[in-house]
């Protein structure tokens, strides 16, 4: 099986409903193909000389796709731009800034290649169950970007006071989407770690200049020295690992509620999580109004079986949900609020055709809707399992 054999594979349209008018905040739908959100934001504010806190957005769209969002610019100019990967349209005024609460849904249009007949037809049965009971609402691999190839996150290390620690693991540590360029500087900053003349004369990643620049006049302040990490990224560090904690919660929280010849396991960041196949109306009625809490320290005066959960699931990391909680700075923090264990696809189409790439071998062409914060590739997941094995 492949997916993103070329980026128009993978095709990302936010639906908003936010429309244009008048205000401060210039409004554009961004269009991009092979680059991340954040790449692409940080380009758009270089080029414009704008600062990167003027610029908002809803979410943040798969890298290795065709993607259309929308995003704002606070006193951005009225005016198109096209740069090599990317280009933004101009659509009007608006009077606040663009958030996720402005996206109504995500449609996509996505072709699952090299498929053997067999297995592109089984997809499609279980495309169809699906299609009936949903699939659990798990964050997929886009959410951990930030996670070393050894599996640490950036925020556990920090919330931690390991300030070091999280510096090492946020500039200097491998991870698996690196590019050539930045694993080459990673790894002359872990040779050189601690002299830090040394560091700059062979970065030349501006964000991570920004920092060793400050780490030369205060050579063991980390604790500041996070600061100067782009905000943008100290928010992704954070969002990363608690989103790995509530996938195991919901993980433990289906195999706790469903009947065990429901449930089978998916892969995800290399951990093996509950899934559902095959369960009744009546219990796909009740998981539609289920909801489970982010982890944060204000989730301590929540339902204590919750808390049970989750303080154990933490306790994995050393960590407790007192510790859940940033001090410093204050301008980064871990989200409120909860999410939907349930997610079912709306306007569900598809069908099997064959693979122009790959002689003897079929596609899966699919087009469906799914609500914000939802995961086309999880769906993808759940529907091409090499092997769906109930107990």
């Amino acid at each position: 099986m492949k997916i993103k054999c070329r980026p128009s594979d993978f095709r990302v349209e936010e639906i908003t409903s936010r429309q244009p008018g008048a205000g401060q905040f210039a409004f554009y739908l961004l269009v991009k193909e092979s680059v991340g959100t954040p790449e692409a934001i940080r380009q758009i504010a270089k080029h414009w000389d704008i600062p990167v806190g003027r610029i908002a957005y809803g979410g943040l769209k798969d890298r290795y796709a065709l993607t259309k969002q929308y995003i704002t610019i606070e006193g951005g100019p009225p005016e198109n731009l096209k740069l090599k990967r990317f280009s933004l349209t101009y659509l009007g005024q608006t009077d606040s800034p663009y958030s996720p609460q402005d996206i109504l849904a995500n449609r996509f249009k996505i072709t699952i290649r090299h498929l053997t007949k067999s297995r592109a037809e089984r997809a499609a049965e279980e495309l169809r169950l699906v299609a009936q009971e949903g699939f659990p609402n798990y964050f997929d691999e886009q959410r951990f970007g930030s996670v070393t190839t050894s599996g640490e996150f950036v925020a556990c290390a920090w919330v931690k006071k390991e300030y070091e620690r999280a510096l090492w693991l946020a500039l200097a540590a491998p991870q698996p989407f690196d590019r050539p360029r930045r694993r080459e500087e990673k790894a002359l900053l872990r040779q050189h770690w601690g002299n830090w003349e040394e560091c700059l004369n062979h970065t030349r990643s501006k964000q991570v200049r920004r920092v060793l620049r400050f780490l030369v006049k205060h050579p063991r302040d980390f604790r500041r020295a996070m600061v100067r990490i782009d905000p943008l990224l100290r928010r992704l560090f954070l969002s990363a690992f608690q989103s790995a904690v509530w996938n195991h919660l919901l993980s433990r929280w289906l195999e706790a509620e469903l009947a065990p010849e429901w449930l089978f396991e998916l892969k995800i960041m290399g951990e093996r999580l509950k899934c559902f196949r095959g369960i009744p109306a009546a219990v796909v009625d009740k998981l539609k109004g289920q909801n489970l809490p982010l982890p944060s320290a204000r989730l301590r005066e929540g339902p204590e079986r919750i808390i049970k959960m989750t303080e154990e699931i933490l306790g994995r990391w050393g960590l407790s949900l007192k510790q859940m909680k940033l001090r410093y700075p204050r301008d980064t923090f871990f989200s409120a609020g909860a999410r939907a264990v349930l997610v079912l696809p709306k306007d569900l189409n598809f069908g099997v055709h064959k693979d122009e790439l790959y002689e003897n071998k079929r596609k899966l062409v699919l087009a469906f809707e799914l609500p914000r914060g939802a995961y086309a590739t999880v769906l993808i997941k759940r529907v091409t399992a090499a092997e769906i094995t109930c107990k």
